[in-house]
């Protein structure tokens, strides 16, 4: 008997330089189709949707170093480089403010689920507070199809989640946790 055929996800073929790897924002294996980045400082990899994340929200700094050392690499560059994969660090309600600007696991429980004032972004808010001063999980309006889109968002109020998410303090918006895709949301319990 033959085993079965494998399936091309996308993802770097075994045996490459980067197998085992994984976007250190999203935590999705890496993908050279993609686009590949990688931290000069500490050589954690990025894909190009996720640089362009941190460029609109983390100042271009790396979510492992905080260094605004990323380098888009070429092909050729990314088949032959090394590096390292990111395991943030968990963390809870009692102590989110030790980690910002940096990409956390977190878990907590939704105390409610807030919509913008236009209608197409959304906060899962892990405290009893206001949009702009508890922690909250934001889904801006290009993220919220990607998730699940509103029903799911929405089906989050007063359930245990855990995520992985970039977590900063937002000068106008407070603390935050910004999800981009759905494999972000590790755990979603009663």
């Amino acid at each position: 008997m033959f085993p079965p055929p494998k399936i091309n996800d996308g993802a770097v073929p075994s045996g490459d330089a980067l197998a085992g790897l994984h976007d250190a924002f999203t935590g999705a294996p890496l993908d050279i189709g993609l686009g590949l980045h990688q931290c000069t400082t500490c050589k954690v990899y990025y894909h190009t949707d996720s640089v362009a994340v941190l460029r609109e929200e983390n100042h271009s700094r790396c979510v492992a170093c905080g260094t605004g050392s990323i380098i888009a690499l070429t092909k050729a560059q990314a088949s032959t480089s090394r590096g390292r994969d990111y395991n943030p660090d968990v963390v809870t309600i009692a102590n989110f403010g030790q980690h910002f600007d940096r990409v956390v696991t977190f878990e907590g429980r939704v105390q409610t689920v807030k919509v913008s004032k236009r209608g197409s972004d959304y906060a899962v808010m892990f405290q009893n507070a206001t949009w702009t001063k508890g922690l909250k999980l934001v889904f801006f309006r290009g993220a919220v199809r990607k998730v699940g889109g509103p029903q799911f968002i929405e089906s989050l109020n007063g359930r245990k989640v855990r995520v992985r998410g970039l977590l900063i303090n937002h000068s106008r918006f407070g603390p935050e946790i910004i999800i981009s895709e759905r494999r972000m949301i590790l755990e979603v319990a009663p």
